[in-house]
Parts: structure tokens; C-alpha cells; sequence
């Protein structure tokens, strides 16, 4: 059994560095997945879609759920399959709007990446739901990226209208963009980190609208009144104090002082609670 964390202060353990794949690797995932012909032409695409995704598999599987969305709906109007080409082709097209220039130095993700996610928000600004869809990754980008409770996230997006959030879930989840597991949501890092950077500069089409301030004024107050309903011994508290200690970084940076205090003083309350008494500290201090 091999256990693997982000944590790195584990007692007995050590981190294993993954070299990685190999071209002849890329171009098996892609062609597996995508049910393409073996031949020197597709080669020379994976090639090249390889590069525009800096290798990282985790954006070649974007890559990848992209082109069978794309797929399944010129099926269904009886045209052509969607190619390795069309979707480079695609990708040209939005070249000149994310320059390197453009990219944070810090930025861990080369100018190739941005465009591959700029695409699949493209695509997501389509849907039925699209735009819906957008502001629930704005959501998401804002708190614990790998274990956002279900119930959470649902009263954050508004429970008054459950069949159009698990559209919504459903669309991003299909879009790759979102992982669903038994009682939570995971966000991909990658895409996290395209969503706030676009939030910062939009820099990304379809979701300037869903600035960080907007989203973060109209989820504290939801998230203030989850957590004055919640059972201090309720399912996955834990994971919500979590999202709450995750959200609250981003509420410090961008909201003024009496937009916060309420939900800070509600987080360090349930804190305390359950003796986190140097976290507690840091948000009571704070929210006075």
C-alpha cells in the first residue's frame, strides 16, 4: 500500500520525485482515450498538444475531456469527429489574448496552460447553466480545493434551486474541471489557481465578471450563517472548519473589516470549540 499526502512532516516518510512522461507515453494516454488512428500525423499533434500543456498530464486530461465533449456533440448532428487539430487550431485562435507577458512570475503554469483552461471555460460559457457554472468555480477556488463537503457547497450556491446545482455540478464535473467523490467536491489545483489569478486580472474571458471581492460578498455572509446552524459535533466539521480557515486567508486580503467580523467570530467560535485555541486567537483578534 503506498500512502501519499502533501503533508511533508510525516514521522518515517520521504518524498518520491515522479520524473515525467515519456512522448511515446503522452501519445499512447492520448490516443487510448480518444480512440485516434496510430500514425505519424497524430504523433506530430500530441507532440504539440504535449508542449501547450507544459506535460503535465493533469492538463492533457483536460485536453482530453475537452476534445470528447466536443466529440459526442458533432456525433449527435451527424458531423465529423472533433480532432487533435481542430482543437489546436482552436487554441491558436485565443493565442494572442494570454501572452507570457501576461502570466504572474510566480505563476507555477506557462502561457500554454492558461490557454488550454481559457478554452474550457470557453466551452463552459456555452452551457446551459454556463454562466452558473463559472460562479460555483469562483466558489470553489476560494476554499479548501480537496474536500469541499457536498452540503456545503450546496448552500453556498443557493438551496433553493437543487436540480439546477446538480446541473451545474454535473456540467463541471463532465468539464473535468471538478472532481465528485462521496460526500464532497475536490477543485483541481491547476484550474484553482487559473480561476483566482483571472479573478484577479481578468485575464480570462467568462469569468471577470466573478471578481474575488463579488464572489467573497456574497458567500461570508452564507458561509457565517452555515456555520451558526451547524451542530459542533455535525457531519464533516472538520472538513468545514477547513473551507472556513481556507476562505478566511482571502477574506483577510480583500474585505473591509465590518464585511468580515461576523464570520470571522462565528469560525473562531466553533475553533475554540474544539480547541484550536492559536487559530481561534488569530480570528478573534482579528474580527475586533
Amino acid at each position: 500500500i503506498i500512502v501519499t499526502s502533501r503533508n511533508r512532516v510525516w514521522d518515517e516518510s520521504y518524498v518520491i520525485d515522479v520524473p515525467s512522461l515519456s512522448s511515446n507515453e503522452y501519445f499512447n494516454l492520448l490516443i487510448t482515450q480518444l480512440k485516434f488512428e496510430d500514425n505519424q500525423g497524430n504523433h506530430t499533434l500530441a507532440n504539440r498538444i504535449t508542449k501547450l500543456c507544459d506535460g503535465l498530464p493533469l492538463v492533457i486530461l483536460q485536453v482530453i475531456a475537452d476534445i470528447r465533449v466536443a466529440t459526442e456533440e458533432r456525433k449527435a448532428i451527424g458531423l465529423p469527429a472533433y480532432t487533435m487539430e481542430d482543437y489546436l487550431s482552436e487554441i491558436n485562435d485565443d493565442k494572442r489574448t494570454v501572452q507570457t507577458s501576461s502570466i504572474p512570475a510566480d505563476s507555477p503554469f506557462g502561457a500554454g496552460v492558461f490557454r488550454v483552461y481559457k478554452s474550457t471555460l470557453k466551452i463552459l460559457c456555452t452551457k446551459e447553466h454556463g454562466q452558473e457554472a463559472l460562479r460555483c468555480l469562483s466558489i470553489m477556488a476560494l476554499l479548501n480545493p480537496d474536500n469541499i463537503p457536498t452540503m456545503l457547497l450546496i448552500y453556498l450556491l443557493g438551496e433553493a434551486n437543487k436540480s439546477t446545482t446538480a446541473k451545474i455540478l454535473v456540467l463541471l464535473h463532465k468539464q473535468n474541471v471538478i472532481t465528485r467523490c462521496k460526500d464532497f467536491y475536490k477543485i483541481h489545483r491547476v484550474i484553482q489557481h487559473i480561476i483566482l489569478y483571472a479573478n484577479q486580472t481578468t485575464a480570462v474571458d467568462g469569468i471577470a465578471h466573478y471578481i474575488i471581492v463579488e464572489t467573497l460578498g456574497s458567500i461570508v455572509p452564507l458561509f457565517k450563517s452555515y456555520l451558526d446552524q451547524f451542530s459542533s459535533h455535525g457531519e464533516n466539521l472538520v472538513e468545514v472548519l477547513q473551507n472556513g480557515l481556507q476562505l478566511a486567508t482571502h477574506v483577510n486580503k480583500h474585505l473591509k473589516l465590518t464585511e468580515m467580523m461576523g464570520f470571522l467570530k462565528s469560525l473562531a467560535d466553533k475553533l475554540n470549540f474544539h480547541g484550536n485555541q492559536l487559530d481561534a486567537e488569530i480570528f478573534v483578534e482579528t474580527s475586533q
